[in-house]
């Protein structure tokens, strides 16, 4: 014997009570979820700006290397020169400086352009460095003077109190190394 459903004609779906739970339980979970989404983008943004900066240190470094010639790395705004104001979060731009002066000039080779939009991520160096870090041929990273340059660029999430950061370390000798470290705040 088998048994045939039962057709009434009538169709079932969603009431309006169901719908509204369902959408409440979304809106909750959306909510809780949404501070730890906001985290990981702007951890994902620190990491991007720390890795392109940490990059470009060594390819600049690399570049004074291999030409055997000064190479600078320097903060730029628009990609076609040295920024003369501003931080180092707006980008920079890297370029074989044939007359020693850390000037973009004429003539002058552009290697590379970084150009950055951080969102809520500050990069700062500790003051050593107006606006650029060149590299003798000897990969040296010295000013136009020969001082030796070193000098610590910190990335971290804006915050008035203290959050993990990560920092470029550049030393006399040329070594570039990138370590997490705490910071009292990050503007």
């Amino acid at each position: 014997m088998s048994h045939k459903p039962n057709y009434t004609g009538q169709q079932k779906g969603v009431t309006p009570v169901e719908m509204l739970t369902t959408l409440a339980i979304a809106c909750i979970l959306a909510a809780v979820a949404m501070p730890s989404l906001s985290a990981l983008v702007s951890d994902m943004r620190e990491r991007s700006v720390a890795g392109a900066l940490f990059t470009s240190l060594h390819r600049a470094r690399n570049e004074a290397i291999h030409r055997n010639a000064r190479v600078v790395i320097c903060k730029s705004s628009t990609g076609l020169g040295c920024a003369s104001k501003g931080g180092w979060h707006q980008g920079w731009i890297i370029f074989h400086d044939v007359n020693n002066n850390a000037t973009l000039d004429a003539g002058e080779t552009l290697i590379h352009t970084e150009l950055l939009s951080p969102g809520n991520v500050s990069l700062t160096n500790n003051g050593r460095v107006e606006g650029y870090v060149s590299f003798t041929g000897e990969g040296l990273p010295r000013s136009v003077r020969l001082y030796i340059l070193d000098e610590t660029f910190t990335v971290c999430r804006q915050s008035v109190t203290q959050v993990t950061a990560r920092q470029i370390k550049l030393s006399g000798p040329g070594n570039i190394r990138s370590v997490k470290s705490v910071v009292a705040n990050c503007s």
